[in-house]
């Protein structure tokens, strides 16, 4: 290292040499079906047909609330398997 350099581990370390702060995470607006499902997909990780079975809801609607979550990044689908994202 250079005399006088400033390590930098991560992207925090960035931000605060340019005197920035990261932004505060903003959750999205979810509608109630959608909201239902992502409070099951929190608990663990779920296929849509076990998501309509523990949430009561049809599979239609599981689908659109699953797609709902997915255009948000609330959630992610992986070989048939529902995980949220955060």
């Amino acid at each position: 290292m250079r005399l006088g350099a400033t390590p930098l581990t991560s992207a925090q370390d960035v931000l605060e040499s340019y005197g920035l702060s990261a932004a505060e995470a903003v959750e999205p607006e979810l509608g109630a079906t959608a909201a239902r499902v992502l409070e099951r997909v929190r608990e663990g990780a779920a296929g849509a047909d076990e998501l309509a079975r523990a949430t009561g809801l049809a599979a239609g609607e599981v689908a659109v609330a699953l797609t709902e979550l997915e255009l948000v990044s609330a959630v992610r689908e992986e070989d048939g398997v529902y995980r949220a994202a955060r």
